[in-house]
């Protein structure tokens, strides 16, 4: 790309070489004429050769025309003096010099654009290139994410079922932990009911014994009282 521009132009400065063309460089100004045709150009203070000599003009030089009559025109260089030339010896025409130096210009300008683009080309190839490997680094991260949380949503599904057959069954044994608790419940009321029956047994047996006692007691000591009521009156009876 940058080897088939410099070709144009270099056409075209050749071109311009061997063919007139009329061309404005620089900035523009109300007439702008230039010398030609002569090595050197007498700047006059007047116009007439007897007038004094300000300064020589070399070919190609521009000038300002201020004035202008029959033979000589009053000009301004570009250091801006003043004075008279022979009209003969000016052209309205841009030399073809200048016309080259202002391509030559032109020329290193696109060099130093092509140039400054092939950089940014090279620096948008080398940030694509990044931004390509970066994305593929994050699409196989993402990937493997995604592989990792399927796992997970698989590992998570298989502890949500067993988890909620877990549940299930615990119902289930929920009921009959239920059935379980009311029936130890009625157990335990009837086995309190009872304990306080085999008290109250105890406590009657007991009070049964005592009671025995006495009579057992009692009746032996009856025997023995009258045991010794038959002894004293037998005694009795065998001394009368």
């Amino acid at each position: 790309m940058r080897v088939t521009k410099i070709r144009k132009l270099t056409f075209i400065v050749v071109f311009v070489m061997f063919v007139p063309i009329p061309v404005t460089v620089g900035s523009a100004r109300a007439d702008t004429r230039y010398v030609s045709d002569m090595l050197i150009l007498c700047l006059r203070a007047g116009p007439g050769n007897e007038y004094e000599v300000i300064r020589t003009l070399k070919t190609d030089a521009p000038l300002e025309v201020l004035e202008e009559d029959e033979l000589y025109l009053k000009v301004r260089t570009d250091e801006g003096e003043e004075g008279w030339v022979l009209k003969q010896y000016i052209s309205s025409k841009t030399p073809k010099p200048v016309i080259i130096a202002a391509l030559k210009r032109d020329v290193k300008q696109l060099e130093a654009t092509v140039e400054k683009l092939e950089k940014d080309r090279t620096s948008l190839r080398d940030k694509l290139e990044a931004a390509k490997q970066s994305r593929a680094i994050r699409v196989k991260e993402f990937e493997k994410a995604v592989v990792e949380n399927r796992k997970e949503i698989s590992r998570t599904t298989r502890e949500l079922k067993q988890i909620t057959e877990k549940y299930d069954t615990l119902v289930d044994q929920s009921k009959d932990v239920v059935a379980l608790v009311g029936e130890r419940d009625t157990l335990r009321t009837a086995n309190n009911g009872l304990n306080k029956v085999v008290e109250r047994l105890r406590q009657e047996n007991a009070r049964l014994g005592r009671t025995r006692t006495q009579r057992w007691f009692l009746a032996g000591a009856g025997v023995f009282f009258i045991g010794l009521i038959f002894g004293s009156v037998s005694k009795k009876k065998k001394y009368y």
